[in-house]
């Protein structure tokens, strides 16, 4: 069992722990990121079902592509809404 994660830890900390299939981490980033992101989806594509679905396909990529991400070239947030714009 997993102890649970300090509060403190940074987004690229959790992206590293993703990309070794931590969930937990993943559970915690979604936290912190499904708001703002399900929010500009709903900016940019004006319909709710849309959004969500957007949302979905990006936590979705998020998981997938954990090891790629580079915190040298951009944040988090950044990072995973351009992995679901480039898609």
């Amino acid at each position: 069992m997993q102890s649970e994660m300090p509060r403190t830890l940074e987004d690229q900390q959790l992206m590293a722990r993703i990309a070794n299939g931590d969930q937990s981490a993943f559970s915690l980033l979604y936290d912190r990121l499904s708001g703002p992101l399900y929010s500009l989806a709903l900016k940019m594509l004006g319909d709710p079902a849309e959004a969500e679905d957007a949302l979905q396909e990006a936590c979705l990529q998020i998981w997938r592509r954990a090891s790629a991400y580079d915190p040298k070239h951009s944040s988090v947030f950044s990072w995973a809404f351009f992995l679901r714009v480039a898609k």
